[in-house]
């Protein structure tokens, strides 16, 4: 999960380069970066959308479904708190944020489905090698 949000963020700040979108106003004379897409808000929504595809996936059948919408409504709520705070802090535009968000949406997506593929794999093959 880690890494799989360095990875996300490694994406977001190539892109950031590519489209060349300067950050707002107050920012631009503290930091010399670009600002679309948001690297914070492309990481903390990695974590909370891969947070979800976990619970989703590992949470027991005995548990209470309330319990579950509540733990994936907290988790989606910090990470959207925080997005949003690099909004109202100053540091990006609502649109570099929504671009941020997005990519690490897409990201956790891809991310989950590459470790569904290769999950076989690595518990027959890394796991037993490690241990």
């Amino acid at each position: 999960m880690t890494v799989g949000a360095c990875v996300s963020a490694l994406l977001a700040k190539i892109l950031k380069r590519l489209i060349r979108q300067e950050r707002p106003v107050h920012e631009r004379q503290l930091k010399k970066s670009y600002g679309m897409p948001s690297t914070h808000s492309t990481a903390v929504i990695f974590l909370s959308t891969f947070a979800t595809f976990i619970i989703l996936y590992y949470a027991p059948s005995s548990l209470s479904p309330m319990l579950v919408a509540l733990t994936i409504a907290a988790s989606n709520m910090l990470g959207v708190s925080a997005a949003l705070s690099r909004v109202t802090n100053g540091h990006h535009t609502l649109a570099q944020v929504a671009a941020g968000s997005c990519l690490g949406v897409v990201c956790a997506s891809v991310w989950w489905a590459l470790r569904d593929a290769f999950l076989p794999f690595i518990d027959q093959h890394i796991i037993p090698a490690i241990f």
